[in-house]
């Protein structure tokens, strides 16, 4: 009787020990705060008790998310790789981590992700000529210009300038405005700065608010074409297939003959292979190929296609 009573002990005891560890591997610290300036929270296991950050070295879990203030901004390391946190932000640990291995395991990933950050700012044929005003530093320049800094560090300077001036500014007016477009350009400047989070929900807005004009012809606002392609590129990023597929098939149905059109393609042709959308895979696969004929990313494209046969 004994002997059973202590078995019965020893099974319980193994069952909280083995629960206790398995608790313990679910908050293994995958990352760190490594610097910030200004109001830093961390809810550190995703259950919405933010909690202020004192300093530097605080552990990062799978579930963390961080939350910036309107002037602060902080710098992590998650998994081996250093990521940014802008002002207005708030960041989900577990999304970095799903775009850091996307981009670890697709050789493809990265460069065309890299390829469509710069090419976003393009002025569509026929647009109004808008200029994107980087106000804190008063520069002036065009979009176009924008995205073809020879540094990196300089494009960056300048989204992060008029990212700072959009959240800070108290006396804009809506007249200065056309509709969706203060949303538009801060989910612009998150965007680019790739915090695709933060973008989602001032994009959505701007769609939104937008959205009686922007599918009207000869009626459109002039981000409205950009907004299509970011808009699908940020859901990509998010791995947000559905929408991606909705707003990349709404910008080539528009700009078929863009050069630019071809990079939309791929990943709407991803978006749909990620979708199991098999019939319509089968149907832009020869769309998609045609516009890669001679590319000078044809090689990239057609390894591409080898790895989801």
């Amino acid at each position: 009787m004994k002997k059973n009573k202590l078995k019965k002990l020893t099974w319980i005891f193994l069952f909280f020990f083995l629960l206790a560890a398995a608790g313990a591997a679910l908050d293994f610290a995958v990352g760190e705060v490594t610097a910030f300036t200004g109001e830093l929270w961390l809810d550190a296991f995703g259950n919405g008790d933010f909690t202020r950050v004192a300093k530097p070295g605080e552990p990062l879990y799978k579930n963390s998310v961080l939350k910036t203030g309107g002037e602060a901004q902080a710098s992590i390391t998650v998994i081996d790789t250093v990521k940014e946190i802008y002002p207005g932000s708030l960041v989900s640990i577990e999304k970095i981590i799903s775009l850091e291995t996307r981009k670890k395991t697709s050789p493809w990933f990265a460069p065309l992700v890299d390829i469509l950050h710069r090419i976003t700012g393009f002025l569509f044929p026929g647009e109004k000529s808008v200029d994107f005003i980087s106000r804190g530093s008063e520069k002036l320049t065009t979009y176009d210009a924008l995205f073809r800094f020879e540094e990196e560090e300089e494009e960056s300077s300048v989204v992060l300038e008029e990212l700072k001036f959009l959240l800070q500014a108290k006396d804009l007016k809506k007249a200065d405005y056309t509709p969706g477009e203060y949303d538009y350009r801060k989910g612009f400047c998150y965007f680019q700065l790739g915090n695709y989070e933060a973008a989602a929900a001032l994009l959505e807005q701007a769609y939104k608010l937008s959205v009686k004009t922007a599918d009207t012809p000869g009626n459109s606002p002039w981000f409205a074409q950009s907004l299509f392609l970011i808009k699908g590129v940020n859901h990509y990023m998010l791995a947000d297939y559905t929408n991606a597929a909705f707003f990349l098939e709404k910008f080539i149905s528009r700009n078929a003959t863009n050069e630019y059109a071809a990079y939309a393609s791929w990943l709407l042709l991803d978006s749909l292979v990620n979708l199991k959308q098999q019939d319509k895979v089968q149907e832009y696969l020869v769309k998609v190929w045609d516009l890669f004929k001679e590319h000078r990313y044809q090689n990239e494209f057609a390894a591409y296609l080898e790895g989801i046969k």
